[in-house]
């Protein structure tokens, strides 16, 4: 939401007449964003913990969200090989996607091609 609304601003499509309500949305998503990065560190260590690769997903996905993509990469790499996912292709997927927006786009092809499903 935040980078979205950063975009917004950049753009010129946020402000004008209602410069203060998109004021307080910009600081609501930037709290909201503040406070998740915060808790990331303890969902690594529940990802850890966990015997599943599902928590490492989600934190991948979080990663990802910040643009965080070699990191992403790491922890869907990690519940990819930890496994016992719900959706394994779906897994897969945003692996490659993480890869491509990290500029690996030959391991990114590698994993799109691994998608099965």
């Amino acid at each position: 939401a935040k980078a979205v609304i950063e975009e917004g601003f950049q753009k010129k499509l946020l402000g004008g007449a209602d410069q203060g309500r998109h004021e307080r949305l910009r600081k609501m998503a930037t709290d909201q964003a503040t406070q998740d990065q915060a808790g990331l560190a303890a969902l690594e260590k529940e990802a850890a913990a966990s015997p599943t690769g599902e928590k490492h997903i989600a934190l991948a996905e979080a990663y990802a969200s910040y643009g965080m993509y070699d990191k992403a990469v790491a922890a869907y790499q990690a519940g990819l090989k930890k496994g016992g996912l719900r959706n394994t292709a779906a897994a897969q997927l945003q692996l490659g996607q993480s890869l491509l927006k990290a500029g690996k786009k030959a391991e990114a092809v590698a994993a799109f091609k691994a998608v099965k499903g």
